[in-house]
């Protein structure tokens, strides 16, 4: 076990050189990109938290049950600066959303589309919702 570890350790000092070199060319050009008037801003997060339409609406009677989930992001946002007041932004957002709840309605108004049928109609009694984990994109 013990050898295990320090073979990793002399693998992980080995590629210590190449990576610091990486880490200074890569400094190099977003100063260089700063100078010509360029910002690059880079944000990883996290979304603990679901979807909710505020105020509750009246059909909703109860909710028996919440349960948010893990949502990751990604953003990255690129500025062009044409002087001290305009400048042009432009970035892509991934993100998910994950959450499943549990209500009691009473005449809820629903469309579902499937396989290009749709079906609409109001619902009455209990229903479980789970919002997937798929993710998604938007531009800023």
């Amino acid at each position: 076990m013990k050898k295990n570890i320090l073979s990793a350790i002399i693998v992980a000092l080995a590629f210590l050189p190449a990576q610091l070199s990486a880490q200074q060319s890569r400094t190099q050009k977003i100063i260089n990109a700063a100078l010509k008037g360029w910002n690059i801003e880079l944000r990883a997060g996290y979304n603990l938290g679901g979807t909710s339409p505020i105020p509750l609406p009246v059909e909703i009677r109860e909710i028996k049950s919440y349960k948010p989930s893990m949502g990751f992001s990604v953003e990255s946002d690129f500025t062009k600066f044409f002087d001290e007041k305009w400048g042009l932004l432009v970035g892509v957002k991934f993100e998910n959303k994950n959450m499943e709840t549990d209500a009691r309605v009473k005449n809820y108004g629903m469309e579902i589309l499937s396989e290009g049928a749709i079906a609409s109609g109001r619902w009455t009694g209990g229903g479980a919702q789970r919002i997937p984990d798929v993710p998604g994109a938007g531009c800023i």
